[in-house]
């Protein structure tokens, strides 16, 4: 039964294709000829991509098993911040949280020179 209807399609499929290949031009079919055959000239490229992929799939989930998880977690160095200091509230040096002295900062007053068709400084 199963052959039947397998060569019923068939014959179908090929009375269709015939049709249309009365009724295309030349240009046409070789264009669908050449994107038939394009698409099965990329089956095997890509059934080697989907087997590579497999394969290394298969290599990692080997190694994770073998992997042994450390007992003691990873030494991790010590993180040091450093930063600036900040102005002493009495104007002179002071100690901070670990007993260094801060340098006291001047007080001088930030000058700004204006840039364009004339130069100068801003009071």
């Amino acid at each position: 039964m199963r052959r039947i209807v397998l060569l019923l399609l068939l014959l179908v499929a090929g009375v269709a294709v015939w049709r249309l290949g009365e009724r295309l031009s030349a240009d046409a079919l070789g264009m669908a000829i050449g994107i038939v055959l394009g698409v099965l000239a990329g089956i095997p490229a890509s059934l080697l991509i989907v087997a590579s992929g497999r394969r290394r799939e298969n290599d990692d989930e080997r190694s994770a098993r073998a992997r042994v998880e450390p007992v003691q977690p990873v030494y991790q160095p010590p993180v040091i911040v450093l930063t600036g200091h900040a102005a002493a509230p009495g104007g002179g040096a002071s100690l901070d949280s670990r007993g260094y002295a801060v340098p006291p900062w001047s007080q001088t007053q930030r000058r700004f020179k204006l840039v364009g068709e004339e130069e100068r400084w801003i009071e």
